[in-house]
């Protein structure tokens, strides 16, 4: 063998190294990984701030959620034509959101009705 096939072989072998070598690595990095992932606490769909898609309870005592309570009282006062007096939200019993395209809210209200019939007074004014 001459000179030049001696330094291809080692060059060979010498890639065959290098090519161990960063599979031992690449084999290091994953089980470091896993044992990352294994320390990890599970967590409880409770301890998540938002899941996409679920339905997140909110507090009914937040003023926001009144002034929705008051839109949506007062279209239903505009479209029933069977009650002889207007509703009024009295208290937001609970409220839940749901993050789809945009935020579905859902309230559980007490109601009540006005002093006044409804034809002395229109639902926007209340």
């Amino acid at each position: 063998m001459d000179e030049k096939e001696r330094r291809k072989r080692r060059r060979e072998k010498t890639g065959e190294e290098k090519d161990k070598k960063e599979e031992e690595e690449r084999e290091r990095r994953y089980v470091a990984m896993i044992k990352k992932i294994k320390k990890l606490k599970p967590r409880s769909p409770r301890d998540c701030k938002f899941i996409a898609g679920g339905i997140i309870e909110k507090d009914p005592n937040d003023p926001s959620h009144m002034v929705r309570v008051w839109r949506g009282v007062k279209d239903l006062n505009e479209r029933s034509k069977s009650n002889k007096y207007h509703l009024i939200p009295i208290l937001v019993v609970s409220a839940t959101s749901q993050p789809v395209e945009g935020t579905k809210w859902v309230y559980e209200v007490l109601v009540g009705e006005s002093e006044s019939l409804r034809d002395s007074i229109s639902a926007s004014e209340l």
